[in-house]
């Protein structure tokens, strides 16, 4: 069955059917031209796929003023929300809208065929979080968290968060086979006093290892710290992993990755410096 658009032109038709065409066997739940008082303008295609929302124009030049609407607009939502413009030639937008788009981390996609090539990947332009400058970690922390910055600065939060605590997990294993040389290092488990066995740490949870940091007796300023930060980001991690899709994981991540992310930072610095 053809489509039916409104606001395309006739030499741009052919470009939003395969447009449809292709998101649809992507995975994306698509509505044609919708409509809503919020919006600064129609885009040509909504398309919907897990937690986020992409705004798609199917266009053949650069309309700066729209595009700039549309980022308001983008910045001012709680949710995931992207755009992308989707164009049968590349050289019908120009150089001025590829850096324009890649400053703000608009999409666009050029058709080849029966499909489209991505030559800038849309951001989740509602997500103002901002990391520390890496030029103050220091090198062995830029190191280690380098891979979660660009994650980062790709506009893959989740991604980057994900790989942050990754390297705060594997820090924390690092730190506690050391406290554990020599078997003098005790923590408290329930009712029984136990001495940490280096063997152990490497088949530790963060949960196990959280337990073990709190635990640690007497505690020192950098167990309590690590205690602290395990506890903050131990639910968010447990959400984030066994239920990414959910309404209220994404929420919660929303609201609190951009802090935690700082966290982790400073913890892995202090970690570094032991």
């Amino acid at each position: 069955m053809a489509l039916t658009f409104i606001t395309l032109p006739e030499e741009l038709l052919p470009t939003g059917e395969i447009a449809t065409k292709v998101l649809n066997e992507r995975g994306f739940k698509v509505k044609i031209e919708e409509s809503t008082l919020e919006y600064p303008s129609t885009p040509t295609i909504c398309a919907k796929r897990g937690v986020s929302t992409h705004f798609i124009f199917v266009v053949d030049r650069f309309d700066r003023p729209e595009l700039e609407s549309w980022i308001s607009f983008c910045r001012s939502c709680d949710e995931d929300v992207r755009i992308a413009l989707y164009t049968p030639k590349l050289e019908n937008l120009g150089m001025r809208c590829l850096k324009f788009c890649q400053k703000w981390g608009i999409g666009i996609y050029t058709l080849e065929g029966d499909d489209f090539k991505m030559m800038v990947n849309e951001i989740d332009l509602a997500f103002q979080g901002e990391l520390p400058d890496r030029k103050s970690l220091g090198t062995p922390t830029q190191r280690l968290l380098g891979s979660a910055y660009d994650e980062y600065s790709r506009g893959n939060w989740r991604e980057g968060f994900g790989k942050a605590v990754e390297v705060l997990e594997e820090q924390s294993r690092k730190y506690l086979r050391k406290e554990a040389k020599g078997g003098m290092c005790k923590y408290q488990a329930g009712k029984k006093v136990k001495i940490l066995a280096a063997s152990e740490v490497n088949k530790m949870s963060l949960g196990a290892i959280k337990d073990v940091v709190c635990g640690i007796t007497p505690q020192n300023s950098l167990n309590a710290n690590l205690c602290s930060a395990l506890r903050k980001l131990n639910p968010t991690r447990i959400a984030k992993v066994h239920n990414p899709n959910s309404t209220a994981t994404e929420k919660n991540l929303r609201k609190r990755v951009g802090r935690d992310m700082w966290l982790i930072v400073n913890m892995v610095k202090q970690l570094v410096a032991t």
